[in-house]
């Protein structure tokens, strides 16, 4: 678990170009410099609700759940910290979110989607099972394969809407 999610926020702060900048002293700052701890605190993957804002937004970077509850909670982070980067969570695999605004209960999405195996069966048991994301993902009626459908959804979920500052995909797969 360290190690993926190390990896996690290796690539997070890698793709953002979070940088450490020299702790100061707090003499001659802002009273909003001086409520920072002096040391950098990089990010966290929190997958709980935002329920403290205050100690949440103490650090750089936050991947958090993208789902409708957090995301609107998002504010209050940028309000205790103006600066910090939030990144909603999105497994691309699974589609799953925990209320009913996900991707899966977006018109346009199918279950032609769900992986198989060549005879038809689902790959995964769990629920819901993971989507084919590979080129060879039958279309919708739109002629979307399930990545360019997913790739839509948070287009008008997440950036149309200006919330968060990006997304954190999770679970990449070969």
């Amino acid at each position: 678990m360290k190690r993926r999610a190390f990896s996690g926020l290796l690539i997070a702060t890698t793709f953002l170009g979070v940088t450490l900048k020299g702790s100061a002293s707090s003499a001659g700052l802002s009273p909003d410099a001086r409520r920072k701890p002096p040391f950098p605190r990089l990010a966290n993957i929190y997958y709980g609700t935002i329920g403290r804002p205050a100690a949440l937004a103490r650090w750089d970077l936050v991947i958090a759940s993208g789902e409708t509850m957090a995301a609107s909670e998002y504010w209050a982070l940028k309000q205790e910290n103006p600066e910090i980067k939030i990144l909603p969570y999105m497994d691309p695999t699974t589609g799953t979110f925990g209320d009913p605004n996900g991707p899966l209960d977006t018109p346009g999405y199918t279950r032609a989607w769900q992986l198989k195996t060549s005879d038809q069966r689902l790959v995964d048991s769990s629920d819901p099972p993971t989507q084919n994301c590979s080129d060879l993902c039958p279309p919708n009626g739109a002629g979307q394969r399930w990545t360019d459908f997913l790739a839509q959804w948070v287009h008008d979920t997440y950036w149309a809407k200006g919330v968060g500052d990006g997304v954190f995909f999770d679970n990449s797969w070969n």
